[in-house]
Parts: structure tokens; C-alpha cells; sequence
């Protein structure tokens, strides 16, 4: 692998230490907002946390630990989405799950 490449991966992209961070915050602490239900890793641009994150910042970026953001989801809440993935999962499984 060419070393610049290996740089900007550093730089984009989060280690296995990082990307456990929002999952152990998530279990750790206990001083959230009610309203919380999704940590970010990625620096944002904004402190409000009451917009969705920059799509291109939802993915990769500079890691900033966590912080608490609304997620993207449809204007349904992501209902038929988890219809869908829990059913396909249940096809994949070849069980059903009640």
C-alpha cells in the first residue's frame, strides 16, 4: 500500500478504538438528554444537535469521540426500513421470529 494512502485512511477513517467509542459512551454513561438516541463520532461542522449530520460527515471524517445528534431517518421514523431488514433477515435465517 503507497503510504499516502495509508495517511489519508488514518485520516479518514476510524480505528478500532474509535469506532467502539459511541457504542461504549452509549453504555457507559448515563447523563444523557432523554431525547438522545444517536452518537456520532464524526466532527460536525455545527453545535446544534437537533439537525441531522452532513451526509458526507456521517461516514467518515475527523473523529471528535461523540457527540449527540439526530439521526437521519425517513419522515416515517425508519418503520418500513425495519419492517423490511427484520424480514429479510427472517428470510435469511429461515426462521421467523415473533
Amino acid at each position: 500500500k503507497p503510504k499516502w494512502l495509508v495517511a489519508i485512511f488514518k485520516l479518514l477513517y476510524l480505528t478500532i478504538q474509535q469506532g467502539c467509542y459511541t457504542s461504549v459512551a452509549a453504555a457507559m454513561k448515563d447523563d444523557f438528554d432523554d431525547d438522545v438516541f444517536y452518537l456520532q463520532p464524526y466532527w460536525l461542522p455545527t453545535k446544534e444537535r437537533t439537525n441531522p449530520p452532513y451526509p458526507p460527515m456521517e461516514m467518515l471524517g475527523p473523529f471528535c469521540g461523540y457527540r449527540a445528534t439526530q439521526p437521519r431517518l425517513p419522515k416515517d421514523g425508519g418503520r418500513q426500513a425495519a419492517t423490511s431488514l427484520w424480514k429479510a433477515s427472517e428470510d435469511l435465517a429461515e426462521c421467523k421470529f415473533d
